[in-house]
């Protein structure tokens, strides 16, 4: 799908006013996602590349961006790559999760970044905020705590204006 596709009024005019930035003009999210922080460093370490540093991941990051932007609607960065791999014209969404998760009794809880939230986003120009969530509707405990992080993530991102 190319983020150039002929506009479709009826398509678009159903997304919510707050993902239309994160859309193509017929209204569909093709979002590239680069926000990998671990999985890519364990991706390179399946390859049989050991000791990748930051400024070589960012630097594969630029690549991919570079190579699809021009087929996709937007992109998800973290706040490290925002800089160097945002391109023109697309939406950008950015996490609000740290990496891994905390065990509760054989469930797991997302644990949210305590230097970066929807106000950092918004001052980055980011579009919305996305919350990678570990969910079990089977394992009360943890259900239950989950979906208050959601909400309370759901309402930051709204204050600021983003999705």
């Amino acid at each position: 799908m190319s983020a150039q596709t002929t506009p479709t009024p009826e398509l678009h005019g159903a997304l919510a006013p707050s993902l239309r930035p994160l859309a193509t003009p017929a209204g569909a999210i093709c979002m590239l996602a680069l926000d990998h922080r671990d999985a890519l460093r364990n991706a390179f370490r399946r390859a049989g590349v050991v000791g990748v540093d930051d400024a070589t991941m960012l630097a594969v990051k630029e690549r991919i961006a570079d190579a699809l932007a021009d087929s996709v609607s937007s992109i998800l960065l973290d706040a490290q790559a925002v800089e160097r791999c945002r391109r023109p014209g697309l939406g950008l969404l950015m996490p609000l999760e740290t990496q891994g998760h905390d065990p509760l009794e054989g469930g797991r809880l997302n644990r949210r970044m305590h230097d970066f939230g929807p106000a950092e986003a918004a001052a980055l120009g980011a579009h919305g905020c996305k919350l990678l969530l570990y969910y079990r509707a089977d394992h009360a405990a943890s259900a239950e705590r989950q979906l208050a992080l959601v909400a309370q993530a759901a309402h930051e991102c709204h204050r600021q204006g983003l999705a």
